[in-house]
């Protein structure tokens, strides 16, 4: 019963946090934050983990989220980071703004809900880090990257925790690359990187 009780508990904190999202450029819809933009109309960004990619510019009204094609299937993406439309984007959307533009030290932290296969609604609590400038290989070429970290926590009962290591090009203004670690129970997600990318004009 004590168990519950704590579980129960967390999840109203949680709850609260999510509500109570940072405000600013970018936290609603129809604005960005300062330093955001969308890869230029016309990228073209090839992933080993199968993805292709291809840029649109901005969501028409929306500059917070960049709109392109994956594999030939049109999509959208928040901080041209996560896919959207998505469950509580609202909550997403506050925090995302929260991290730009990107200095390095700066830190956030945000909870959101997230559905879950058999239909449930999950509280997810996420923080990400901004580590500073390295560099990485792209292709034939290494070019500067800001590592970034981005810890996710599910606190049910044996939810899931994980890592990812993540490699931004700020002159693409694309995610380049992304290590992951599982800290708690289970996940499919596997390391990936950029094999090949186009950016028009350069």
């Amino acid at each position: 019963m004590r168990q519950g009780a704590l579980a129960i508990a967390a999840v109203a904190m949680l709850a609260g946090c999510a509500q109570q999202g940072p405000a600013g450029p970018g936290a609603t819809l129809g604005t960005a934050p300062p330093g955001f933009a969308c890869p230029p109309a016309g990228t073209n960004v090839v992933r080993s983990d199968g993805g292709n990619i291809t840029y649109s510019g901005a969501v028409p009204g929306d500059p917070f989220a960049c709109a392109g094609s994956l594999n030939g299937a049109p999509q959208n993406w928040l901080a041209n980071y996560y896919p959207v439309p998505t469950t509580d984007e609202a909550s997403l959307r506050r925090g995302m703004a929260a991290l730009w533009p990107l200095e390095p030290g700066k830190s956030v932290n945000f909870s959101r809900q997230i559905g879950s296969p058999d239909g449930q609604l999950l509280f997810v609590n996420t923080t990400w880090h901004v580590l500073g400038p390295s560099t990485l290989d792209v292709g034939d070429r290494s070019i500067p990257v800001l590592v970034l970290e981005q810890h996710e926590n599910v606190p049910r009962m044996g939810g899931y925790a994980g890592v990812w290591t993540l490699y931004y090009d700020p002159a693409s203004r694309n995610f380049v690359g992304g290590d992951h670690r599982v800290l708690r129970g289970f996940s499919n997600a596997r390391n990936w990187r950029v094999t090949s990318l186009t950016v028009p004009g350069s």
